[in-house]
C-alpha cells in the first residue's frame, strides 16, 4: 500500500474493554446463575466489614444474581435508551485506515472475534469508515503483552450535532447527604457497552480491519455524545431514588443504618435487574463509612475536602533561597487578596530579598511561612466546585517536578478548589521540556478527572508550543499513549506567561518531597572590599587558586562570566576575521575608546598572549609562562601601573594581533565598574601609544592550557558528548577556546567529531548529495524501450506502460501485484506490439522475480532495473500516473463507472492529447498522421506531410527533438547538482523507515569493486544520493601574517567551506567534501 501521512487521533477513540469469551457451550440461565451465588464470597471486597454486614451484603447478593456480572460471563444490555448520531447531513464519513505493525494484526484479530461473539459488533456494508489505532498496554500478571484496540472517530465527531445534557449540581448532590453513616458505590460492568446503538445510526459507527467491514450494535467509547447519553440513562433510572447520588458513572448510596442501607440497596438492585443492567462486583465497595466521591470526602461527618489535595501546599518546603523565597511568595500572593495583612505576615519574607539583607531563617521567618501555608488550605481560598461554570486548570512543570491548580471563575476572581504537584522519577526528569509539560497536563488531567471529564474546560500552561498539542504531526509512541488519555476530554489549551502563572510553577518547582538543592545559604562577599584587597594585598602562594575562586565567587552576580570588552586604537588593522563578527557597543571610557562586545552573540577566541591580573606586591615580577613553546604566552602580572609593562610589550606583543587581558566579572556598582575601567584604560593607553595596530580584550575568565594529549581529547569527548549533546565542531570549538588552549585545537575537534559513529547515524543531512543527472540513451522508433510500474488508483491496481519514444501509454488492471499477474499483461501486450529492446521497471518484488525475468529473456527482451529508493530513475512512468489520475478523476465523476471503462476512456483521453515537446499526439507518432492540424513548429511540419513517403524521417526528427530535450533540460538541473565518489569502506545510508525519535542513517561498508553496499542485514546497490556526504579536514596553503596564531574562528562561506588559521604553519584549515559519481546516475529524461 502507499505510505500514508496520518495525523494522529486528536478526539476520543474507542477502547475496546478487555472480554474473556469460554470455548465451553452456553450453559442455561439457571445453571449459570447458581454459579455466581456460589461466587459472590470471593467476588467482593470485605475486609473493613464486621461479621454482620458481610453476612448481609453476600445474602442480599444471592438473591440478585442476575445484576452480577463475571469475566467471561456475555454482557448485556438495558432498554432504558438507545444511543443516536445526529449529524448535520447524511453524507458519509469515510476516512482510510491507519497502517499499524504487522505484529499486531493477530491481536486486532482476536479482540475483534470478542465483540462479535458479544454481540458487540457485527459485520457491516456501512459506506462509513473510521480507522483504528492499536496502542500496547502493560503485560499483565503472567507477562502476556496485551494490546488497546482504539477508533478514531475525530471525522464523526465534528459533524455531530452536541447533545447538551446537563449534569447534576456538585452542590445539590452533596445537600441530600446530610449525616449519613453507610456508603456504597456501585460500579457498572463496561457501562458504554451496556447501551444500544438506535438502529439508524449502527452504520455511522463502522470500522474496518484486515479481516473485513464491522459496525457497533452497542455504544462505543469515543463518539461526541457517549456522556451526556450514559447520563441520561443513569439519571432516568435513579434520579427520583431518594439517597442515591448519580455523576457519569460513579453510583453512590447512603443510609444513616445497616438496615436502611440495605433497603436502599434493594431499590436500586431491583431497577438494575429490571433494566437488565450489570455491575462489575470486584470494583464495587458496600457498607464503607468513609467514601471517596467527586475529590471529596463523604462521611457521617459531612462533606470534607480530600486531604491529598492539600498536600503539595502542606508540604511546600521551607524556602531557603531567594529563588525559593520568590517562589513562595508568588504562590501566596496569587491570592493576596483574599488573606487580610498579607503584606504584615509576609515581612520577614519580603526582608529576605533585599540585596544588603542576608536570609536569616528565625522564628518570625518560619511562622510566616506556616501561616501563608495554613491560609492557603482554610477558607475561602478551598472552593467548592461549580459544575455549572468551567474549569480552569493550571499546570506547569520544572527540571524534577509537576504542578497543577483547578480553579474557577468566580465573582470576577479565579480561585482554587484544589492544588496538586508531585517530583518527577529518573526517566522522566530527562524528558524534553514539550514531553514534561505534557506529563503535567496528563496527570493533571487524570488527578482531577472528577471534575474535569464529560464537560469542556481550558488548559492553562506557560509552554507555547503545547497550544499545537492536537496539531503535533508526527509524536512518539509515549506522545500517542498521551494524547489517546487525553482524548476522554474536551478541552482548549491557553498559552498564559510565565509570570502569571505562578501557582502551578511554584508547586511544580517546589513538590511535596524533598529536593536536594543547591541553596547558597552564606552571604555574598562585598564586591568593592574584595577588590580593594585584591589590588593591595601580598600575594600568597596560592595565588592563581584564590583568583578562579574569587571568579567564581563574583560571577553570582554576573549575568555572563565570559563578557568580553576590547579596547584600542580606531584604526587599528587587525588581522583576523574578529572584525566581520556583529557587535553590540557601549558608551566610550573616557581615557580610551573602549567596545562593549556582549558575549552571548559572538565567541570570544584563545588569545596567543594573556595579560592575567594576579593579587600581591606590584615590585615582584612574576615571569612569563609559556606552556607551549612559542604558541603561547602567559603574562601574570601583580599591578598593571608597573614600570616593566613597556619591557613585557616591547618583547612579546606583536602588530596585528588581539591579546587577552584577564580582569573580573562586571559588577554591577559604578564604583567598582569605574576601577576596572581605570585598569583596563591604562593598559589599553600604553599598548595604542607603543603598537598602533595591537588589540587587547578584556576577558573574564582564565584560559587553562591544557598540554596532555590524552586530557586534550577527553576534554573534547566530554564537551561533545556530555555538555552540548552531540553537537557540531564549531559549537564544541567554541565552548573549548572560552575555557581552554592547546595548539591545533580546531584540527583536533574536527577529527573527533568527524569520527563519532553516532552522529552519523543520527543527525540529518544539512547539504544532502544530489547527483549530476546522466542523458539516458533515447530510442529511435516507438516500442523500442518501455518502462513499466504499478499505479494504485481507488482501492485497486492498474499495470502501466509507456513508451519512451511516442510517449503512448497503455494499462492494464489486475487483481493482485504478483508475477503472474505481471505475466499476463505483458503477453497481452507483446501479442499487438513488437517486442521492445530493453524495458525498464523498479525494484518491486512484482517485477524483480523469476518469473517475469525468464519471461521477457524468452523474448529476447532485456530488462534494466532502477536504482533502489530512487523515483527519479522512472520518472517519465512516475509523470504520467499523474496527469492519468487527473484524467480518471474527470471522468469518473458524478458517474457509476467501473474500472475497466474509466480506465479505457482515461487511456483514449490520454493518448490523444498533444505531447507538449513533440507538438503531435502519443497516437499520432505511433500509428501514422491523419491530419496536420496537431503541428505547430514548421519545420516538424512540413516533415509531417512527407510521414506516409519517408517514414524514417520522421522518427529521426521525433529523436532529435527527444535528445535536444534531454539535454537542455539535463544541463538546467545540473548546475546546483555534482559528482560524488562513494569512498571504500564504511559509509552511512539513509533509512526509510526511520522516525524522528529514530536513527536517520544506517551504517554500511562500500566495495568498489563489487559497486555493493553490505549492512548488518543484506547487500544491495544504493544510488549516492542516500549516502551521508563524507567530510574529512584537509590543509591548503594560504598566506597568514603570523603562522603560530590562532585568532581565527570558524566561518562559513558561500561554498560551505569553514576556514580557520592553523597553528605551527601557513596554512588555513577547511572542511570539503569528498565528491565523486557512484552507482547509476540520475536520468535527465525522468526528472
Amino acid at each position: 500500500p502507499e505510505p500514508m501521512d496520518v495525523d494522529e487521533p486528536q478526539e476520543i477513540s474507542l477502547s475496546i474493554p478487555d472480554v474473556v469469551m469460554t470455548n465451553c457451550p452456553e450453559m442455561s440461565d439457571e445453571r449459570r446463575l447458581r454459579e455466581i451465588k456460589n461466587e459472590i464470597p470471593k467476588l467482593i471486597r470485605t475486609e473493613h466489614m464486621n461479621s454482620e454486614e458481610k453476612n448481609k451484603i453476600i445474602e442480599l447478593l444471592k438473591d440478585y444474581p442476575q445484576i452480577i456480572k463475571r469475566e467471561h460471563d456475555k454482557l448485556s444490555c438495558t432498554d432504558l435508551l438507545k444511543h443516536k448520531i445526529r449529524t448535520t447531513d447524511e453524507n458519509p464519513v469515510y476516512t482510510r485506515n491507519y497502517r499499524y505493525p504487522e505484529i499486531y494484526r493477530k491481536d486486532v484479530q482476536v479482540e475483534v472475534d470478542k465483540l462479535l461473539e458479544n454481540k458487540i459488533i457485527q459485520h457491516s456494508n456501512s459506506p462509513y469508515n473510521s480507522p483504528i489505532w492499536v496502542v500496547p498496554k502493560k503485560p499483565d500478571a503472567s507477562g502476556k503483552k496485551k494490546i488497546r484496540m482504539v477508533i478514531d472517530y475525530r471525522k464523526l465527531n465534528n459533524k455531530t450535532i452536541e447533545d447538551k445534557f446537563p449534569l447534576p449540581n456538585i452542590e445539590d448532590l452533596f445537600g441530600k447527604i446530610g449525616r449519613a453513616t453507610y456508603f456504597s458505590a456501585i460500579d457498572l460492568a463496561s457501562g458504554f457497552h451496556q447501551i444500544e446503538m438506535d438502529p439508524e445510526s449502527v452504520p455511522k459507527t463502522a470500522f474496518s480491519t484486515e479481516s473485513g467491514h464491522y459496525e457497533f450494535l452497542r455504544m462505543p467509547f469515543g463518539l461526541k455524545n457517549a456522556p451526556p447519553t450514559f447520563q441520561r440513562a443513569v439519571n432516568s433510572l435513579f434520579s427520583r431514588i431518594p439517597n442515591v447520588l448519580v455523576y457519569m458513572d460513579d453510583i453512590i448510596i447512603f443510609s444513616d443504618s445497616l438496615d436502611e442501607h440495605i433497603k436502599h440497596l434493594k431499590t436500586v438492585f431491583d431497577k438494575l435487574r429490571q433494566h437488565n443492567l450489570k455491575i462489575q462486583l470486584d470494583k464495587t465497595e458496600f457498607f464503607k463509612r468513609e467514601l471517596l466521591f467527586l475529590g471529596h470526602i463523604i462521611s457521617d461527618k459531612g462533606i470534607q475536602p480530600n486531604p491529598a489535595k492539600l498536600d503539595a501546599i502542606a508540604k511546600f518546603p521551607l524556602p531557603k533561597t531567594q529563588k525559593q523565597i520568590k517562589q513562595f511568595l508568588g504562590l501566596t500572593g496569587y491570592y493576596r487578596k483574599m488573606i487580610k495583612n498579607y503584606a504584615k505576615i509576609a515581612r520577614p519574607l519580603t526582608l529576605s530579598l533585599r540585596k544588603d539583607k542576608d536570609i536569616v531563617i528565625d522564628d518570625s521567618y518560619i511562622q510566616a511561612v506556616d501561616t501563608l501555608k495554613s491560609l492557603l488550605q482554610n477558607s475561602p481560598i478551598l472552593q467548592l466546585p461549580n459544575f455549572n461554570k468551567p474549569f480552569t486548570l493550571t499546570t506547569d512543570a520544572s527540571n524534577y517536578a509537576i504542578g497543577a491548580v483547578l480553579s474557577q471563575n468566580i465573582d470576577g476572581k479565579d480561585l482554587p478548589i484544589s492544588f496538586a504537584s508531585r517530583t518527577l522519577n529518573k526517566q522522566e526528569e530527562n524528558y524534553s521540556t514539550i514531553e514534561k509539560e505534557l506529563l503535567a497536563i496528563v496527570w493533571a488531567c487524570k488527578h482531577f478527572r472528577p471534575y474535569i471529564y464529560g464537560r469542556k474546560f481550558i488548559i492553562q500552561t506557560d509552554h507555547k508550543p503545547l497550544q499545537w498539542l492536537h496539531n503535533l504531526k508526527e509524536p512518539n509512541s509515549k506522545l500517542i499513549r498521551w494524547k489517546l488519555q487525553l482524548a476522554d476530554f474536551d478541552f482548549d489549551v491557553k498559552y498564559v506567561q510565565g509570570k502569571t502563572n505562578v501557582v502551578a510553577d511554584a508547586l511544580s518547582r517546589n513538590p511535596p518531597e524533598e529536593q536536594h538543592l543547591n541553596a547558597l545559604e552564606t552571604a555574598s562577599p562585598n564586591p568593592e572590599e574584595v577588590l580593594t584587597e585584591f589590588l593591595s594585598a601580598p600575594s600568597p602562594e596560592n595565588s592563581d587558586d584564590i583568583l578562579e575562586d574569587l571568579a567564581r565567587a563574583l560571577s553570582i552576580t554576573a549575568e555572563d562570566d565570559n563578557g568580553a570588552t576590547t579596547a584600542g586604537n580606531e584604526n587599528v588593522n587587525a588581522g583576523d576575521d574578529n572584525e566581520s563578527l556583529q557587535t553590540q557597543h557601549s558608551q566610550e571610557s573616557s581615557n580610551s575608546q573602549i567596545k562593549v562586545i556582549d558575549d552571548r552573540t559572538r565567541c570570544i577566541n584563545v588569545e596567543k598572549f594573556q595579560i592575567i591580573l594576579t593579587r600581591g606586591n606590584p615590585e615582584t615580577k612574576i615571569p612569563i609562562n609559556r606552556p607551549f613553546n612559542k604558541t603561547r604566552y602567559n603574562w601574570y602580572t601583580r599591578y598593571p601601573y608597573s614600570n616593566d609593562i613597556d619591557e613585557y610589550c616591547l618583547e612579546y606583543l606583536q602588530p596585528n594581533h588581539t591579546y587577552g587581558v584577564l580582569c573580573f566579572p562586571p559588577i554591577e556598582d559604578s564604583i567598582d565598574e569605574q576601577i576596572y575601567d581605570q585598569i583596563f584604560a591604562h593598559l589599553s593607553d600604553i599598548i595604542k601609544d607603543k603598537f598602533p595596530t595591537v588589540k587587547i580584550k578584556r576577558y573574564y575568565t582564565k584560559r587553562l592550557d591544557i598540554t596532555d594529549p590524552a586530557e586534550q581529547e577527553e576534554t573534547i569527548q566530554n564537551y561533545h558528548v556530555g555538555k552540548t549533546a552531540h553537537r557540531g565542531i564549531h559549537e564544541v570549538y567554541r565552548s573549548l577556546t572560552k575555557r581552554y588552549y592547546w595548539p591545533k585545537m580546531l584540527e583536533q575537534i574536527t577529527k573527533v567529531i568527524n569520527n563519532c559513529s553516532l552522529c552519523k547515524e543520527v543527525k540529518y543531512e544539512r547539504r544532502p548529495i544530489r547527483q549530476v543527472y546522466e542523458i539516458t540513451p533515447t530510442p529511435s522508433k516507438p516500442f523500442e524501450r518501455p518502462q513499466g510500474d504499478i499505479l494504485h488508483y481507488d482501492g485497486k491496481q492498474i499495470f502501466t506502460l509507456i513508451d519512451c519514444f511516442s510517449k503512448k501509454l497503455y494499462g492494464y488492471p489486475i487483481r493482485t501485484s504478483s508475477a503472474h499477474e505481471i505475466v499476463n499483461s505483458l503477453e497481452h501486450y507483446l501479442s499487438l506490439f513488437p517486442c521492445p529492446k530493453t524495458i525498464q521497471f523498479d525494484n518491486g518484488t512484482e517485477f524483480k522475480n523469476g518469473l517475469v525475468e525468464n519471461f521477457l529473456k524468452y523474448n529476447n527482451v532485456d530488462i534494466h532495473f532502477t536504482t533502489p529508493n530512487h523515483s527519479d530513475s522512472n520518472g517519465l512512468i512516475n509523470r504520467a500516473h499523474s496527469t492519468l489520475i487527473e484524467i480518471l478523476n474527470i471522468i469518473k465523476h458524478g458517474k457509476d463507472y467501473t474500472l475497466n471503462k474509466i480506465l479505457r476512456l482515461g487511456l483514449i483521453a490520454y493518448n490523444n492529447s498533444i505531447v507538449s515537446n513533440l507538438k503531435m499526439t502519443p497516437n499520432d507518432i505511433t500509428f501514422g498522421i491523419q491530419t496536420t492540424t496537431y503541428a505547430q513548429d514548421l519545420v516538424l511540419e512540413q516533415k509531417v506531410k512527407e510521414y506516409h513517403e519517408d517514414r524514417e524521417l520522421v522518427s529521426r526528427a521525433i529523436k532529435e527533438i527527444i535528445k535536444k530535450e534531454k539535454e537542455t533540460r539535463t544541463n538546467r538541473l545540473n548546475q546546483t547538482r555534482e559528482n560524488i565518489e562513494i569512498p571504500e569502506g564504511e559509509i552511512y545510508i539513509r533509512d526509510k523507515q526511520y522516525g524522528k525519535a529514530k536513527p536517520k542513517f544506517k551504517r554500511g561498508n562500500y566495495s568498489r569493486k563489487t559497486k555493493v553496499v553490505t549492512t548488518q542485514r543484506k547487500s544491495f546497490k544504493v544510488h549516492p544520493n542516500l549516502l551521508k556526504r563524507p567530510r574529512k579536514f584537509t590543509q591548503q596553503t594560504l598566506p597568514v601574517t603570523d603562522k603560530n596564531d590562532e585568532s581565527r574562528i570558524p566561518h562559513t562561506n558561500g561554498n560551505n567551506t569553514h576556514t580557520a588559521t592553523a597553528d605551527g604553519g601557513e596554512c588555513s584549515r577547511q572542511f570539503t567534501d569528498n565528491r565523486s559519481e557512484s552507482g547509476p546516475g540520475n536520468s535527465a529524461s525522468d526528472a
